[in-house]
């Protein structure tokens, strides 16, 4: 119970970072994914379920404060995630496989959120959000690793 409360308090920590920090930070066309990077932080921990759970979570809270369907944000970082899974499991565990399934996520989560507004189709500023969710999970991971109390 302590763990789901933590990784929902986290998750919100992240979301309301992402939306109202980090946008006007960096502005919307370069804004990470926080709650991508987070979830699949996990992936490298082999956590899967704790990464499937703040995924789900996450994108429950960005779809609640980003007006969008709710629900498509977490049915799309799951599938992402259990695809990742997937493709770890049955293909390669390198560490560097990982990486790019971070980033060939973050870049069709982006493609998929800005369906609706094709005016974001800035493929060079894709390519630099992917870059930074990447390496933010990458840091999450390495915060996991030494800390040891992630969760």
């Amino acid at each position: 119970m302590k763990k789901i409360l933590y990784l929902i308090f986290i998750n919100m920590i992240l979301v309301l970072v992402q939306n109202s920090f980090f946008s006007e930070l960096l502005d919307v066309t370069f804004n990470p994914n926080l709650v991508l990077a987070f979830g699949f932080a996990f992936l490298f921990s082999n956590q899967e379920e704790d990464g499937s759970f703040s995924l789900l979570i996450g994108g429950l809270f960005l779809d609640l404060l980003s007006f969008n369907m709710l629900g498509v944000s977490s049915l799309t970082f799951l599938v992402l995630y259990e695809l990742s899974i997937l493709i770890r499991k049955y293909v390669s565990k390198g560490f560097v496989i990982q990486l790019l399934l971070v980033f060939i996520s973050s870049i069709v989560y982006i493609l998929v959120s800005s369906f609706n507004y094709p005016q974001f189709a800035n493929y060079f500023g894709i390519v630099v959000v992917s870059a930074l969710t990447t390496l933010i999970s990458l840091f999450f991971h390495f915060i996991h690793r030494h800390e040891n109390k992630f969760i």
